[in-house]
């Protein structure tokens, strides 16, 4: 499970005076990481029983869904799910007939009462209501029921790219 994320400050974010600096720290971050982490471990994943490569990404990475604000962030996770949906796609094209079965998910957990949501304005979920949930996704992706590098919420529904 790659679980990577950092925000990068609002304050870093606002158009107009972008803060460069916090752009690649947040692309390092939440968008290299993960792709490192997936190169990295895709013999020990093909060898496994499961074969699940699961991103935790957020809802705030879909295009359609887009809304003003934390512009970096956004994009990071945009192209989070990006790159896993390429590289499940390459996987699936793959001669190695393991790497074939490797699922690729990218789940959205809810805004998480947590120190990293702060005190957003919006309904939030408790970390423990969020880890069943998504523990529940997790279990879900296999090929026929959700396909590798299907984006989906903690509450089992797709999300649009």
């Amino acid at each position: 499970i790659n679980n990577a994320g950092i925000l990068g400050g609002n304050d870093r974010q606002k158009f107009g005076s972008f803060d460069y600096t916090a752009f690649d720290e947040i692309m390092a971050v939440n968008v290299v990481g993960p792709i490192r982490i997936v190169e990295l471990f895709v013999d020990n994943v093909a060898a496994s029983e499961q074969k699940k490569i699961i991103n935790i990404s957020s809802s705030v990475g879909s295009i359609s869904m887009a809304f003003p604000g934390q512009n970096f962030y956004k994009a990071s996770k945009s192209a989070l799910n990006m790159s896993m949906k390429v590289i499940a796609k390459e996987l699936k094209g793959s001669d190695d007939p393991n790497k074939k079965q490797i699922v690729i998910g990218l789940i959205h957990p809810g805004v998480v009462r947590t120190e990293f949501a702060g005190d957003v304005p919006i309904p939030m979920i408790e970390p423990e209501e969020s880890a069943a949930a998504v523990i529940e996704v997790i279990q879900n992706y296999y090929v026929g029921r959700r396909q590798s590098g299907d984006f989906m919420s903690y509450t089992g529904s797709e999300l649009p790219w």
